[in-house]
């Protein structure tokens, strides 16, 4: 699998073990073998593997057969999990190879984040206005999805979140229910993007994850947490957003991953809520996000970049 690209800034003193264990933290550099919703299993050449305990599900995020570094310590007679990084973009092949083939793609979406309406549909203005490819109504594709769900059984859940837990995952995507977007939409390609919720510990007033950075608060709580050296400690509301591009027989083309806005505002005395649609209502930020999401595509030719991080 070819990485394209993965930018991300590293959150600070990650590599430090968690706190009741009195062993250092140790590296390892290699392929990852198999994945569950709970760890990792990692080659390290010549037949040496380790797997590692995982707070979160990489299951979706990292295919088998990935290079990834991480970071991780002894925790009773388990390997837990300190940082890892690996690319957060993508692909089997050139941008190149497959975007000149595209005519017609269809939006697959979901959100747990907050009415991201908008956001879906900048991303098909700039397919259409970059690529020149007919967009497919995306209600189709969740009509589809609806259909399939009630076919299977399953019924949409709703959204239940709070400052103590994210909300449930959400399901991607099977290349079943893309093949069933593709043709009934009769499009050449299905892009599911997942506008997803997550809380970020933080010790400052600075939070990086999915390839984002975004410094929080006010510039006197700042000041004052500096000169006071009380750090902001906690949870603090992101949404991330996932894309993933299939051909309409449901075969993987080129996935993205990337951290978009903080969800949440310093005001005076607190903070408050920061909705998805306000974070979108920033046309600038909007657009400079979108072309890096979509740089590879933009300049095929571009070489890759570094591998991300995340916790």
């Amino acid at each position: 699998m070819v990485v394209l690209a993965a930018v991300v800034l590293p959150i600070a003193a990650q590599s430090s073990p968690a706190a009741g264990s009195n062993t250092k933290s140790q590296k390892v550099t290699g392929i990852v073998t198999g994945t569950s919703p709970s760890s990792l299993t990692i080659d390290e050449g010549k037949g040496q593997e380790v797997t590692i305990h995982t707070a979160e599900d990489y299951s979706d995020r990292i295919p088998l057969g990935t290079q990834v570094t991480a970071w991780h310590h002894q925790q009773g007679e388990m390997q837990e999990l300190d940082r890892i990084e690996y690319p957060l973009e993508l692909s089997p092949s050139n941008p190149r190879e497959f975007v000149p083939k595209i005519k017609k793609v269809i939006l697959l979406p979901s959100s747990d984040a907050g009415d991201a309406t908008e956001f879906y549909a900048e991303v098909e203005r700039l397919l259409e206005s970059r690529f020149n490819w007919v967009i497919a109504h995306r209600m189709l594709a969740e009509e589809i999805r609806r259909r399939d769900s009630k076919a299977r059984g399953v019924k949409p859940g709703k959204v239940v979140r709070s400052s103590e837990s994210p909300p449930a995952p959400l399901e991607p995507a099977s290349p079943e229910l893309i093949q069933k977007v593709a043709e009934g939409t009769r499009a050449d390609a299905v892009l599911e993007m997942r506008v997803e919720y997550h809380l970020l510990q933080v010790k400052s007033h600075t939070a990086e994850w999915d390839g984002q950075r975004e410094t929080f608060g006010t510039t006197g709580s700042r000041i004052a947490s500096t000169i006071t050296l009380r750090p902001v400690k906690g949870q603090v509301p992101a949404a991330t957003v996932v894309l993933k591009l299939f051909d309409r027989q449901g075969q993987f083309l080129w996935s993205n991953r990337r951290g978009f806005r903080l969800l949440t505002v310093e005001v005076s005395g607190g903070f408050r809520d920061r909705p998805l649609s306000e974070a979108l209502a920033d046309a600038p930020f909007l657009a400079g996000w979108l072309n890096q999401v979509f740089a590879s595509w933009l300049s095929p030719g571009s070489k890759p970049s570094a591998a991300g991080s995340k916790n």
